[in-house]
């Protein structure tokens, strides 16, 4: 969805072979029927063994795209819920990156996708106190 499916989109119309995944199938087989020749492989980030899966075949690029933010006050956010997004946000991407390095070449491309929310939420937090 978002970002994610835009450019999906982006890389088939280019004629480029396109594999998207997440963990919902679902939203994948939406973005799948927009586009010509894409497929979809459901997985979840956080799991290593789930990542390790998706890298049965080469990819020239890697981009990842998964994020999860968080609203409400620090006080009152739960360890929990703040390693999920951590998992997400960081872990998801390193076990990623490091999956598609076995298989790439040395031309091979990996991107990953930021949210202005990342490079705005610690400033929101020293600015307004009312978030603790």
């Amino acid at each position: 969805t978002g970002i994610g499916r835009a450019i999906a989109l982006a890389f088939d119309g280019a004629g480029d072979a396109v594999t998207i995944t997440g963990r919902r199938d679902d939203p994948l087989k939406e973005t799948a029927a927009l586009g010509k020749t894409i497929e979809t492989r459901v997985a979840d980030i956080c799991d290593e063994a789930s990542v390790a899966a998706l890298f049965d075949q080469p990819y020239d690029v890697v981009i990842a795209n998964a994020g999860m933010g968080m609203a409400g006050k620090l006080r009152d956010t739960s360890l929990d819920d703040f390693n999920a997004m951590l998992s997400v946000n960081l872990t998801g991407v390193f076990l990623t990156f490091r999956a598609a390095l076995d298989g790439m070449g040395q031309g091979g491309r990996l991107i990953a996708i930021g949210s202005v929310d990342g490079a705005t939420t610690l400033f929101q937090v020293r600015m307004n106190q009312q978030a603790f």
